[in-house]
């Protein structure tokens, strides 16, 4: 009996499942919702119909997209004190937004590439015997728009499918250009174009590109990986190097990964050419749509807490960080409202150091003399003993309702105390000197 150790038994149980380890890549959550067999299966029904009506050569099979031409981030390791666990790298940036568009054919080849620069002129610094492989255009913000397709398709896309029919010697010989679904393809002449040139325009299923458009799947991915592995640009250069640098840097990259190899896995990858749909369909990545709506619904709370509208919330002292006063009429002495601002059904009132302040001690203020249900038998201090006309100004006990100051007298504080002690004990004194100052305290303020 051969005994084996444990741990080689599990060495051998984990290699026998054939994993590898691989970079995660976020995914759009549109595109786990539109990447269904059923889409797939649809879509690869137009083109098996396509490729066995028309069977097309791989020379006249292709496939334009376009990328942004940037950097990537630094991935270098560099060497820090024991102690530091992140090291910090300035990235630098373009300033600008270059648009990188390629066109490939399933026979290995390609054609130029078309560099969109966001200027109407192009820069006295860029040499274009420099760059063989390109072709230069320019729009305001460096992105490809209906215009500049439909000029790249009538100059280069559809010349290269008329080249490439004429070297095969069949003139009637028709070819397949697949693109994405982005606006700038929405050309109806344009079509009508490709049509009278024998071309059929094939669009993928939407926010699938990610499994089905072969530039996306390893040219590209090649082409910045390249890219990334490029002298990088220094933080020290102008916008005019920068982009020089990165013109040269893409250039090369291009020229590295556009090559027989890259191409033909890319088609393969699609299943375009040789036309395979099991080799999107048998992907793990796409899932009927029963188990879309399954995984969309696991991931949603099963029991949703009831939110409370906030829509009509005024703004308060509460919400400035304080405790909201008790509910009462605003005394004739307390600050006057501050100005409100109304927004439909809002109504935000912007607090103050004194409305706060009164918010904190409304309920302390002096009450007017009017709003106690009992008048004082005198409108004469208790103090000065003068007759005061202003008789809602008057301080009144609210014990006996009798002993009253008028607002000269107030800030004296001794008087009231006194009383107090002498008259209602040390409940009334402590409640009403407490009272006292916070009067003096607005009268301050």
């Amino acid at each position: 009996m051969l005994l084996i150790p444990l741990n080689c038994a599990k060495f051998q149980y984990w290699r026998s499942l054939q994993l590898s380890v691989s970079n995660q890549a976020s995914l759009e959550s549109s595109r786990n919702q539109f990447a269904t067999k059923e889409n797939f299966e649809a879509y690869f029904e137009k083109v098996c119909a396509l490729f066995a009506e028309n069977s097309y050569h791989p020379s006249m099979v292709a496939n334009f997209d376009e990328t942004m031409l940037q950097w990537g981030k630094s991935r270098t390791n560099v060497i820090v004190a024991a102690d530091t666990k992140r090291a910090f790298v300035q990235e630098p940036e373009l300033s600008m937004h270059v648009t990188f568009c390629v066109t490939i054919f399933a026979d290995g080849t390609g054609e130029q590439a078309l560099i969109i620069l966001p200027l109407q002129c192009l820069p006295s610094d860029v040499d274009e015997s420099d760059y063989p492989c390109f072709n230069w255009t320019g729009q305001k913000n460096g992105w490809i728009d209906g215009e500049i397709f439909n000029r790249h398709c009538r100059e280069v896309i559809i010349p290269a499918f008329n080249r490439r029919r004429a070297k095969l010697g069949n003139p009637d010989a028709k070819g397949i250009l697949f693109v994405d679904g982005h606006s700038s393809r929405l050309n109806d002449e344009l079509m009508d174009e490709f049509r009278r040139n024998k071309v059929d325009v094939q669009v993928f299923v939407s926010h699938t590109s990610h499994l089905s458009q072969p530039l996306d799947l390893c040219v590209f991915s090649e082409f910045k990986k390249q890219l990334r592995s490029e002298r990088g640009i220094k933080s020290n250069l102008s916008t005019a190097e920068k982009r020089k640098c990165l013109l040269m840097a893409s250039h090369h990259a291009f020229q590295m990964t556009s090559v027989h190899k890259y191409i033909k896995t890319s088609f393969e990858l699609a299943g375009i050419w040789p036309l395979n749909p099991n080799k999107i369909l048998d992907s793990p990545a796409v899932k009927t749509s029963d188990e879309v709506i399954l995984s969309q619904n696991s991931t949603e709370p099963k029991h949703k807490k009831k939110r409370k509208s906030i829509s009509d919330v005024k703004l308060t002292a509460e919400s400035a960080g304080r405790r909201a006063p008790p509910e009462q009429s605003p005394p004739p002495s307390a600050p006057q409202a501050t100005p409100t601002t109304q927004f439909s059904s809002q109504t935000i009132t912007t607090p103050t150091i004194s409305t706060i302040i009164a918010a904190r001690s409304i309920a302390l203020l002096p009450v007017p003399i009017e709003e106690r249900g009992a008048k004082p038998q005198t409108s004469v201090c208790s103090l000065c003993h003068k007759e005061s006309t202003a008789v809602r100004e008057m301080m009144v006990c609210y014990y006996c309702n009798k002993y009253c100051i008028c607002l000269t007298c107030q800030f004296n504080t001794t008087a009231m105390t006194d009383h107090h002690r002498d008259e209602h004990g040390e409940n009334g004194r402590s409640k009403r000197r407490y009272l006292a100052v916070s009067s003096n305290q607005m009268e301050t303020d």
